[in-house]
């Protein structure tokens, strides 16, 4: 998904990543030519089925690399 912006992502992706594709697809940004903040902000207007967006931009990354969730300060 680095390539373009999220705005310009084929239907076909769109549909993919809201049905079965949503465990399957990661985030990425062609970062500098792409700024992070407009991508993001730009993956909230795909109006995704809920809970889809914070697998595409977060939580598919964390499982396929093994990652912990960051710790919260007590």
């Amino acid at each position: 998904t680095s390539a373009h912006l999220p705005r310009y992502f084929p239907p076909q992706l769109t549909a993919f990543l809201s049905g079965v594709g949503q465990d399957k697809v990661l985030f990425a940004t062609n970062y500098p030519m792409l700024s992070l903040a407009k991508c993001v902000e730009q993956v909230t207007g795909l109006n995704l089925a809920p809970g889809v967006a914070e697998k595409f931009l977060r939580t598919n990354c964390r499982q396929v690399y093994q990652l912990e969730p960051p710790r919260r300060a007590p």
